[in-house]
């Protein structure tokens, strides 16, 4: 649970010498301290009950009510675990000003943060600590103060204050206790009724009750006590006098501890209201953002579904392909195995074409080679015909004279010849 410091440091009020109370309240928490703080009250914490908590400071001019602060958690919850320092006005009141330290803790248990003590010891320092006759003058003034709880509210039959109690405004030693100031005091109290009864009509009610109550008390015979001065003759009137002044006083001192105490829980109540207003602002700003957010949830779950929609198409697009992929997988391995078989095949082929290339080469070099040797052989023959020929004409020639006749059987032998050398040639004309 969060905790909160809080210290009201000065105020920027003109009211004399006349002092100021506050009254704090925080979730279920009700604190009472003068202005400004005395330093032992800054350092008290506060718990914070949730974020959406107000604090809520009433200023108490006497038992007058000069306004009241409201402090939202939520504000402070931005600038958490630091101390703030700022001035805050009263509200209806625009003339008065409280200066309020402010340190909200995330964590509770432990001292007060150094920052904050550091800033309260300086700053009340310099304000000042009241003295110790003023202290002595308080504490005087609160011990006259009558201490009225709820419980005593709810008797109807007040027991009469003690002749010596500070509390009790007539005794017998007062001989001026039904002056006309005391009565104009009376009436002035009693006019502020009205307002109560527009502020609070139960209060009111409870107030007119306990006055029919204190009214049916007495005797419906007896006459009012005389409000000027007592005949001598009498004994009884002075004693009178005095019961009814001391009943008086006491439900006087009773409707004033009530008109503090309606301020209070005026003040507890705008603070309940201001809360529950903030929080039903929050709720109204959660509640359309809930439904901003359930609109954006059934646009993504839309989206969602359109995208699953998709996916699955895809998926079944991706399964068609993936099969695809793997049946045309299956055929090219079949095709690069028959692919395969006939390059190796081919390469079987050409290597035995290459062989038969390679003897086809060597058997034309060895007819090269042989028809190098048959034209070689033919050459020589030739060369052996025209050697033959020539040896054949100069015998021609030597026998040509001797016999005529057979030099023409010769020359047709000799032509005939020639002309199986030259088809052999192949120049046979």
């Amino acid at each position: 649970m969060a905790e909160l410091f809080l210290a009201i440091v000065a105020c920027d009020a003109e009211i004399g010498d006349m002092e100021l109370h506050c009254a704090v309240a925080l979730g279920s928490g009700y604190r009472r301290s003068r202005v400004p703080m005395p330093f032992e009250e800054c350092l008290r914490a506060w718990q914070v009950p949730h974020i959406f908590s107000v604090c809520t400071i009433a200023i108490l001019f006497g038992e007058t009510g000069l306004g009241n602060i409201s402090v939202p958690i939520m504000r402070l919850g931005r600038c958490k675990d630091s101390t703030l320092d700022e001035w805050f006005p009263v509200e209806p009141s625009s003339t008065v000003r409280l200066r309020l330290l402010l340190h909200l803790r995330s964590e509770s248990g432990g001292a007060a943060p150094a920052s904050f003590e550091r800033l309260c010891s300086e700053l009340l320092g310099k304000a000042g600590k009241p003295s110790p006759q003023t202290g002595q003058a308080e504490g005087a003034i609160h011990h006259a103060e009558p201490k009225v709880t709820r419980s005593d509210l709810g008797h109807s039959n007040p027991k009469p204050a003690s002749p010596t109690s500070p509390a009790s405004p007539a005794s017998p030693a007062s001989p001026t206790a039904t002056s006309p100031e005391r009565a104009k005091d009376l009436a002035r109290k009693e006019d502020k009724v009205p307002n109560l009864q527009e502020r609070e009509p139960d209060f009111a009610a409870s107030l007119q009750e306990l006055h029919r109550l204190c009214q049916s008390m007495l005797p419906s015979e007896t006459p009012p006590p005389p409000r000027g001065p007592l005949p001598v003759d009498d004994e009884a009137s002075p004693s009178k006098d005095n019961v009814y002044d001391e009943a008086r006083a006491q439900l006087l001192s009773q409707k004033e501890a009530l008109e503090r105490e309606s301020t209070e829980l005026n003040t507890h109540w705008a603070a309940l209201q201001e809360d529950q207003a903030t929080k039903h602002e929050v709720l109204a700003e959660m509640r359309v953002e809930r439904l901003s957010i359930f609109a954006t949830v059934e646009e993504l779950q839309t989206e969602v579904e359109d995208a699953t929609t998709e996916l699955k198409e895809a998926q079944a697009v991706a399964s068609s392909r993936l099969a695809t992929r793997r049946r045309l997988q299956a055929e090219l391995l079949a095709c690069s195995a028959d692919f395969g078989d006939e390059a190796a095949e081919q390469r079987r082929a050409s290597e035995a074409l290459r062989r038969k290339r390679a003897l086809l080469r060597s058997e034309a070099v060895e007819l090269g080679r042989e028809l190098q040797c048959c034209v070689s052989r033919g050459d020589a023959l030739v060369s052996e015909n025209l050697q033959l020929r020539t040896e054949s004409a100069a015998v021609e020639e030597a026998e040509d004279g001797r016999f005529q006749f057979p030099r023409c059987n010769e020359n047709g032998l000799q032509s005939i010849q020639g002309c199986e050398i030259g088809k052999k040639d192949g120049n046979c004309g």
